[in-house]
């Protein structure tokens, strides 16, 4: 089955690789290596750059994989932010165009329309084909029933909602169907409590500690039973609001090795995975600030090369991906 698998990472632009703010350059990462050519720099109030800079890597990807730079800027000028970035990634309306400017953090009222009418888990699924939000959630978000949406929702999760797709509970991660969102357990061990989960108590052993290359492989093998597969990483992201060098090398590196266990596990003649972003953040721990870089796209798999060649800016990723799936 053709499917299309999407690796979101919140907050991981396209950065100097002689910055010593730059934890991107860390020895250990290949995949996720990915640089600015040094002569480009980004329009200093955002919007549309005049072009997008080559992506300097010090050795060609493995898995046979593309890289390119994606205009984040969404034509508006201030700084890239999350509620309309991650619209626009999942949706293919330009967000920031209809609200006038960028939003941070959760969808607004009118965000959470445009993604319950244009989510592409939706378009998928409205197709007749299947898809998977592969993120699991903690307890707390389903005792909270309805409630929870009142409290801010990611444009991911009003995504899934939008497909009425059901959302993965720490059973689905015991059984191998979900991945966390710190993709190893680290952080949800340190955040479950003996809340219950279905009268039973629920503490922070009842969820072993999970190789990242094992995680890979469960997306992975979502990925052969799914037209299209989403998943979000935002560690990156708090790593960078953090300023935390430590916390954003551990992170950049968890998720390096995740991407190998599912490049490892993903029969790539018949399934792409693309990995991309919605700003930068992480790649410049100088500031505390998103940035104006564009986001490196890495594709791999099936008719990479083409489909990166559509990926230039965040508003043309669901089309390219529908597209790629033969949904019109």
């Amino acid at each position: 089955m053709r499917s299309v698998v999407l690796v979101f990472v919140d907050g991981l632009g396209l950065g100097d690789r002689a910055s010593p703010a730059n934890p991107v350059a860390h020895p250990d990462l290949d995949i996720l290596a990915n640089f600015r050519a040094s002569d480009w720099t980004p329009p200093p109030d955002g919007g549309r750059p005049a072009s997008l800079p080559e992506v300097v890597r010090l050795r060609p990807l493995p898995f046979g994989g593309v890289a390119r730079g994606t205009d984040a800027s969404l034509g508006v000028t201030g700084l890239p932010q999350s509620a309309t970035g991650q619209t626009t990634l999942f949706t293919g309306v330009n967000a920031a165009q209809v609200l006038g400017r960028h939003l941070y953090a959760f969808p607004t009222a009118t965000l959470q329309r445009i993604l319950l009418e244009h989510s592409i888990l939706k378009r998928v699924v409205d197709a007749g084909r299947p898809a998977v939000f592969a993120n699991a959630f903690r307890p707390l978000f389903f005792e909270l029933g309805d409630a929870v949406w009142k409290r801010g929702m990611s444009a991911s999760s009003w995504a899934n909602r939008a497909a009425g797709l059901p959302f993965k509970t720490i059973e689905d991660i015991e059984q191998g169907r979900a991945v966390y969102q710190d993709i190893t357990h680290d952080s949800l061990r340190a955040r479950l409590t003996s809340r219950g989960r279905g009268g039973l108590e629920l503490n922070a052993m009842d969820v072993p500690l999970r190789q990242p290359e094992e995680a890979g492989e469960i997306l992975a093998s979502l990925a052969g039973r799914h037209a299209f597969t989403l998943f979000e990483f935002f560690q990156t992201d708090k790593a960078g609001h953090a300023v935390d060098r430590d916390k954003a090398e551990r992170e950049l590196v968890k998720l390096e090795r995740f991407l190998g266990g599912a490049l490892n596990g993903l029969d790539l003649s018949a399934s792409t995975l693309v990995v991309t972003s919605d700003h930068g953040n992480v790649e410049d721990l100088s500031t505390k600030s998103h940035t104006h870089n564009p986001v490196p796209t890495l594709v791999f798999g099936r008719d990479a090369t083409r489909l990166a060649d559509k990926l230039d800016r965040l508003e043309n990723f669901t089309p390219a991906f529908l597209d790629a799936l033969g949904i019109h």
